[in-house]
């Protein structure tokens, strides 16, 4: 029985330890920025917007534009936890740090608006 518990207790540890890698993990996305390649952390990405075929990866100190529709870096594993919110504009739930039944708030004043049928994505 003592053997079966550490069993359980590992495979929890280990499946919490994979959700936090997911969540917080130091997962970076390089892009490039003329001729140079520029890591940024998933964590620092406040929200992507969506610009015909570009895509604006928008963090505290900088923005970034790429050329790969929202839709499709949503795909990727690596934005798996990012929610659409509008046919524009994307994010990490965490970086909400005000929300209404129209509109989000993210950053320093920044509203983003919710497309109606996107508001399921937020559980408002």
């Amino acid at each position: 029985l003592k053997t079966c518990a550490k069993i359980n207790d590992y495979f929890s540890i280990h499946e919490k330890a994979k959700l936090f890698d997911i969540n917080y993990g130091n997962d970076k996305l390089i892009i490039k920025e003329g001729t140079s390649e520029i890591k940024i952390n998933l964590t620092d990405i406040v929200y992507l917007e969506a610009l015909k075929d570009y895509t604006k990866i928008v963090t505290d100190n900088k923005s970034y534009c790429i050329l790969a529709s929202i839709g499709n870096l949503l795909k990727k594993d690596e934005f798996s936890n990012f929610v659409r919110i509008h046919k524009s504009y994307a994010l990490h739930p965490s970086k909400i740090i005000l929300k209404n039944s129209s509109e989000v708030e993210v950053l320093n004043k920044v509203f983003l608006p919710i497309g109606r049928s996107y508001k399921e994505n937020l559980n408002l």
